[in-house]
């Protein structure tokens, strides 16, 4: 429930690489709220994909998944997130 068009929010950046993309979210705010959070997702050509958790000031539980371009499969992460937590899903 990000809301990187509110006003004062931060910015999303991606960095192509040979092998993987970098997106990165800096300083959005939530739907609603004026706190900012800021984290990476990067999608590796293999399949692998890693959320990496910076800073996270929403207070609430949430639920980060991923699934394939069907939306036939996926898997989910639903315990609390925080910061420093990086994450792995990995597809083959």
């Amino acid at each position: 429930d990000l809301n990187p068009s509110a006003s004062g929010s931060g910015k999303i950046y991606y960095k192509s690489f040979s092998t993987y993309i970098v997106v990165t979210w800096e300083n959005v705010y939530l739907y609603g709220k004026t706190t900012p959070q800021k984290f990476q997702v990067i999608l590796y050509n293999t399949g692998e994909i890693r959320f990496q958790y910076h800073t996270l000031n929403s207070g609430y539980s949430c639920t980060v998944g991923v699934e394939n371009s069907g939306g036939t499969a996926g898997t989910a992460y639903t315990s609390s997130l925080y910061n420093g937590l990086a994450l792995k899903f990995i597809y083959s």
